[in-house]
């Protein structure tokens, strides 16, 4: 590379010859005065010359130095000014800049090295002040001039708008701009133009036709969109009035009569019916959103009807009433089910006034807290737009490292867009399952989104594609990764063969389970397909293998066959493809691979052979559970654990009494007496645990009971009785260490 040199601190100036003025030395001199013919008067002349030389030589580097920095400090000088003042109207910058020139010229001058440089200095200095008064002053009219516009733009906007809301007064308005203009260019001194002479008369001229040109323009619009036949017409005689016309374009002379005629043709009413549809959208606005959706719509209503109008009493009053209507929404979002139901309480006792606002609130009320319910259960992510914009920001938004997000109530969350996305959907799950959402139904998704990643999934052709994407929707959502798959499953969104296959995300050939079974599926028959002699038998050992399985799933949950058969085709796919590959018995294979290897079957459920146990304890252990430990920890739950006092009946699980009434008294009797013999434990549908159900004569339903709530006092709240595999896993070791049959157990589920 090339290499630059560079100074260094013995650096030295050299100067050529040529450049340098050598004077006398002193030998020199003696020399010279042995000279019999030495002439002193001329040696004293040339050395007054070099000296002269010398201080014009030093002033010109110091002059141009010097101006230099003046100009430079003058740029930063004018720059701090500027900002200093940045309404400044431009009366006064330059005095300041012309006082702080003299006051840095003052300074430069002391530090003149000589008579000539001083002296030249002023000639500069002239110069350079008559530059800064110049550009200060252009600047000064300049800033003048556009304060003088923004006084008048302000006055035309004004006036305008005046002009638009009562048309009839637009004469008045245009007077009044005319007197502005005036102000700007005095008749009195005709020698100066206008503004102070800042800007020509003419431009002035122009300027002031642009200006009441645009109102009139403007105006005539407005009522061209009002569509009254009274302001119409009062237009169209302006057009025939020089007085008005003088300030329009021709062009725009004839655009506006050319509409005002073909207004005039239509119904006259648009404008009354627009204004209608305005109010209503306002009105919804205000109730949905707090803040209108239509501006000046009250203009248009006394427009319309005229000042202090019902009309216009009537809109006032029904503003007010949906702005209630909004803020006891915003309010019922942030409260507890209990508490709610005292807000609603409240409003009931003020409804009974009689009043039909008050009413109409109330029933409002009402109404929100269904909805809010309603979409808290079937969209959450739609409830926290409609109740709770915070969260649904956090819960949708990108949002970037270090953001502030603000909660309801003020809290600001911070941080990289997981994070805040991890704690919203604790958030919103904890909502969930405090308004009594089984965890299988809990939700992080909006329905659009879980349709979206799970189509994704649908459409992949590749393993490795599909393999990758999967992992990354896990990886993203981490531990409510299991909840976003539920919620595709449950939606249907899911096709049957990915529901089967994603059972194996965590296994080691994932990657090959879904290219063997799900896309490169074994063809039976044909003349490219595997001989039938050879994939029925296969295919038949596969099937009875899953008789098991398909009797413990579907004897207690009808909606479990879609699954099995899916979860068969897969397993069976599997089989024919490592037959297909020279694979020996490969029925058994794949069976024991995918099930056997993974799952205890039991009467009624499966239990994933997990490989530890998270004790609870901050350690894990080896899972070396057996399917009989499990039935036995199961079974002695169910002998011990229970209250039957506390159970209730459900919506779906009421019985008849022997009179055939709905009876829940009748429905507790019949609980205590047959709690043991018709209860039996199940998978939950999103695969995180069981539960347990009543199983009869009359139907097949969860087992609910009644707790205290956490958050709301004495109110009881309905629970099912659930164990997730971690809680079923300690259980079943508690029970096999217990050596007190009524030793508590505490149990994490609910």
């Amino acid at each position: 590379m090339v290499k630059i040199p560079t100074y260094d601190s013995t650096f030295k100036k050299r100067t050529l010859v040529k450049d340098t003025y050598s004077g006398f030395s002193g030998g020199e001199i003696q020399v010279a005065s042995q000279r019999a013919n030495v002439d002193f008067k001329s040696l004293a002349g040339t050395i007054d010359k070099y000296q002269k030389v010398k201080q014009e030589r030093e002033g010109k580097v110091w002059l141009s130095k010097s101006k230099s920095d003046l100009k430079i400090w003058m740029t930063n000088e004018e720059i701090r000014i500027k900002k200093e003042n940045p309404n400044l109207d431009g009366e006064g910058h330059t005095k300041m800049m012309i006082e702080s020139f003299k006051k840095k010229s003052d300074e430069l001058k002391k530090t003149a090295p000589n008579e000539w440089a001083s002296a030249n200095w002023e000639i500069s200095h002239n110069e350079m002040l008559a530059t800064t008064y110049s550009e200060s002053t252009l600047y000064e009219a300049q800033k003048t001039v556009e304060a003088d516009e923004e006084q008048i733009n302000a006055a035309a906007k004004s006036a305008t708008e005046a002009s638009m809301l009562k048309p009839h007064t637009i004469t008045d308005q245009i007077e009044d701009l005319e007197k502005i203009f005036d102000t700007w260019d005095d008749k009195k001194t005709p020698e100066i133009e206008g503004m102070g002479g800042r800007i020509s008369a003419a431009l002035l001229k122009e300027k002031k036709n642009a200006v009441i040109g645009k109102m009139i323009k403007d105006t005539i619009e407005t009522i061209i969109q009002r569509g009254d036949e009274l302001e119409i017409e009062m237009a169209k005689k302006w057009m025939t009035n020089k007085y008005y016309t003088k300030y329009l374009e021709v062009d725009d002379q004839q655009s506006l009569t050319k509409q005002l005629d073909s207004k005039k043709k239509e119904v006259g009413g648009q404008f009354i019916s627009d204004t209608k549809d305005m109010i209503q959208a306002n009105l919804r606005s205000i109730k949905n959103t707090g803040e209108v959706q239509h501006e000046k719509v009250l203009e248009r209503i006394i427009a319309i009807n005229g000042p202090d109008s019902e009309a216009e009493a009537d809109y006032k009053k029904a503003i007010k009433m949906n702005k209630t209507m909004f803020n006891n929404k915003k309010e019922l979002s942030l409260k507890t089910e209990k508490e709610q139901n005292e807000m609603i309480a409240e409003w009931r006792e003020k409804a009974k006034t009689g009043d039909d606002d008050v009413k109409a609130i109330f029933e409002n009320l009402i109404n929100d807290k269904k909805q809010f319910e309603t979409l808290l259960r079937e969209d959450p992510i739609e409830w926290a737009k409609e109740y709770r914009p915070d969260l649904y920001k956090r819960l949708t938004s990108d949002i970037e490292m270090g953001i502030g997000i603000e909660t309801a109530d003020g809290q600001e969350f911070s941080g990289d867009a997981t994070a805040i996305r991890t704690l919203a959907y604790r958030e919103l799950i904890d909502m969930q399952q405090k308004w009594g959402i089984a965890s299988w139904d809990t939700k992080i998704w909006s329905k659009a989104d879980a349709a979206m990643y799970a189509a994704k999934i649908n459409n992949t052709n590749n393993a490795m594609e599909a393999k990758m994407y999967i992992e990354m929707l896990k990886k993203d959502h981490g531990e409510y990764w299991e909840i976003g798959l539920n919620q595709m499953v449950q939606g249907k969104f899911l096709d049957g063969k990915w529901i089967a296959a994603i059972q194996y995300i965590d296994d080691a050939e994932f990657e090959t389970i879904i290219n063997r079974a799900v896309l490169n599926k074994v063809k039976v028959g044909g003349t490219d397909g595997m001989d039938t002699a050879l994939a029925n038998p296969i295919i038949t050992d596969v099937k009875g293998k899953f008789t098991e399985i398909s009797a413990a799933l579907t004897s207690t949950n009808a909606n479990a066959g879609e699954f099995v058969d899916n979860w068969q085709e897969l397993v069976i796919n599997y089989a024919l493809s490592l037959e297909k590959a020279g694979t020996k018995n490969s029925a058994k294979v794949a069976f024991t691979k995918l099930v056997e290897n993974k799952f205890h079957i039991s009467e009624g459920y499966l239990i994933p052979k997990t490989g530890t146990i998270d004790t609870g304890k901050g350690y894990k252990v080896q899972n070396t559970l057996t399917k009989d430990q499990y039935d036995t920890a199961l079974t002695h739950f169910i002998e011990n654990n229970i209250d039957t006092e506390s159970l209730i009946a459900l919506q779906s699980g009421s019985v008849l009494d022997e009179i055939g009434e709905y009876n829940d008294e009748y429905y507790k009797g019949f609980n205590k007496d047959n709690y043991k013999e018709n209860v039996v434990w199940r998978n939950t549908a999103d695969g995180q645990g069981l539960e347990l159900i009543w199983s009869n004569d009359f139907g097949q339903w969860p087992v609910g009971y009644e707790t205290p709530g956490m958050d709301t006092g004495d109110e009881k709240t309905t629970k099912s009785i659930f164990l997730s595999w971690d809680d079923l896993n300690r259980y079943a070791i508690a029970t096999m260490e217990r050596t007190d049959d009524n030793e508590e157990i505490v149990i994490t589920g609910s």
